[in-house]
């Protein structure tokens, strides 16, 4: 099954099952996908794809196939017409949990909200926020041994201010 799918599929089981998302985080592939309208009428905008129909009959414009996905509490399934293998998963919280059989393995999802997904970036900013002052200090300590390398002798240095003095007509 495509990833595109999984996420599609996710995005709907949790939405269904009363999830407030706009995207998508797939831990599997360790990213984000931003998923926006409503069942009916949705689009994944990582892959510039429409997402079409009412559970259980939907359909994967991108993919250019239909997908079935029956949501019963906390619990789905469905099947990929793309791929021919059957899906089923559980929303537990805000995970979602995918068991793909054309793979054989299970997958994690977690729908997320606009603001989740806000916080998780400032987190990430502010890390590198921090690493940038850690470089700029180094690099300040540096020019300061460089500027103390290049320091005239205590003599020369009153000489040279004297000097700019009378050439200001002091």
């Amino acid at each position: 099954m495509d990833a595109s799918l999984r996420r599609a599929i996710a995005f709907v089981a949790a939405t269904i099952s009363g999830a407030k998302s706009t995207t998508i985080y797939s831990h599997t592939e360790g990213s984000h996908t931003h998923i926006t309208g409503n069942i009916g009428g949705l689009y994944d905008h990582d892959a510039g794809a429409h997402i079409s129909g009412s559970p259980p009959n939907m359909y994967h414009h991108g993919l250019g196939n239909h997908f079935s996905v029956n949501v019963s509490g906390t619990s789905f399934n469905g099947y990929d017409h793309g791929s021919g293998q059957h899906f089923q998963g559980t929303i537990s919280g805000r995970l979602v949990t995918l068991y793909d059989y054309g793979i054989g393995r299970h997958l994690t999802l977690r729908p997320e909200t606009q603001v989740a997904l806000r916080i998780a970036i400032e987190a990430a900013m502010e890390g590198e926020v921090a690493e940038r002052q850690q470089e700029l200090k180094a690099l300040v300590v540096r020019l300061q041994r460089i500027d103390t390398l290049n320091e005239p002798e205590p003599g020369k240095r009153l000489r040279m201010q004297e000097e700019r003095r009378q050439g200001f007509g002091d």
